[in-house]
């Protein structure tokens, strides 16, 4: 997955932008600082394709009890009247095709552990992978001066495909769960 993470993000990096103003950035490159505090992060870059739509790859790693992976290349259609995507005032409905990757590792204590014995603990990893499917709703400005902050929030819903990839004690998985997001960037003009 990594390749292929490193090929997209090398490919929105080279992509023309079309027919940009001065006031409209071509590219917007942002993390989300929230997650930060807990060791944890998710950054995206956001690259124009034309005047309404633009393509982003998204990548998170969380690391709280697992660890959790994910990167998602979305397309974003700004339905803004002015037609110009990015310029700072814009509401954004967006897709996106992933894939996700967790990884839970730690120690269980059991008075008989599985195949008999005696008791004791015992380290396990359990994982899963498998592909993912977002449908968000953004918001985002763009700050006046200095002219390159960006400011991101938005809200949504990813479906994990991977049901038949758990193991035993991920069963409870919630394959459709919400999603926000708060992130600053940098506007590339």
């Amino acid at each position: 997955m990594r390749p292929l993470t490193f090929a997209i993000v090398a490919a929105l990096s080279t992509l023309p932008a079309q027919s940009l103003s001065a006031q409209s950035p071509r590219r917007i490159v942002s993390i989300n600082h929230v997650l930060l505090i807990t060791g944890s992060v998710q950054g995206e870059v956001e690259q124009r394709v034309s005047n309404r739509v633009s393509v982003a790859l998204s990548a998170s790693a969380v690391r709280l009890k697992d660890r959790y992976t994910n990167a998602d290349l979305k397309l974003r259609y700004y339905p803004n009247p002015r037609g110009r995507v990015l310029d700072g005032v814009g509401f954004a409905i967006g897709a996106g095709y992933g894939h996700v990757t967790d990884q839970n590792v730690g120690v269980i204590c059991a008075s008989s552990p599985p195949g008999g014995g005696g008791g004791g603990c015992y380290d396990f990893s359990e994982s899963y992978a498998g592909p993912t499917v977002t449908a968000e709703v953004t918001h985002q400005w763009i700050a006046k001066a200095p002219h390159h902050v960006a400011l991101t929030v938005g809200a949504g819903v990813k479906r994990y495909f991977v049901e038949e990839r758990l193991p035993a004690t991920l069963q409870g998985f919630p394959q459709l769960t919400g999603t926000a997001r708060v992130s600053v960037g940098y506007a590339f003009y």
